[in-house]
């Protein structure tokens, strides 16, 4: 079960949780074992702007030996944080999703996603990143977030 947002007045609407989604650079995948032990990792990701998160992956590790043992997931980030030391507070705007994992194995679902982190991450190396897609696609482990639910929290 997932609570509501103790601090209403900081919840972010749909959209502007989105756009954190969207804007943020990196994000944290968490994860646990058989033995419900968690296990978060920092991680590049892509948002499609409606219900998933993609990212990619070596193709062995902890995040692939938790999620075949359990796909359900939380991811969070922070698009944007800074410290007012004199007020012993921080302004921030954060977004936490909370989901299923799985690898994909789809070629064009894949393609897709790679797509949208090259997007992100080399827009400027469109071209070569698409050629370095065609090339390595097949042997590139790629995650698929289906977000059931997020919410986004801000702090002004």
């Amino acid at each position: 079960m997932i609570k509501e947002m103790r601090r209403k007045d900081r919840q972010m609407s749909d959209d502007n949780t989105k756009s954190v989604l969207h804007n943020a650079l990196y994000g944290t995948l968490s994860t646990s074992n058989n033995e419900n032990i968690p296990y978060g990792v920092p991680i590049s990701f892509a948002y499609d702007g409606t219900d998933n998160i993609y990212l990619h992956c070596a193709a062995e590790g902890m995040k692939l030996d938790n999620i075949k043992v359990n796909s359900n997931v939380c991811f969070s980030t922070v698009e944007s944080a800074a410290t007012d030391a004199a007020k012993f507070t921080s302004q921030f705007k954060s977004a936490i999703a909370f989901g299923t994992i799985s690898v994909l194995t789809d070629i064009p679902e894949k393609k897709a996603a790679l797509t949208l982190l090259i997007k992100k991450y080399s827009p400027e190396f469109y071209d070569k990143g698409m050629g370095y897609i065609e090339k390595a696609c097949e042997k590139t482990t790629v995650l698929k977030i289906k977000i059931s639910t997020m919410t986004g929290k801000e702090h002004k």
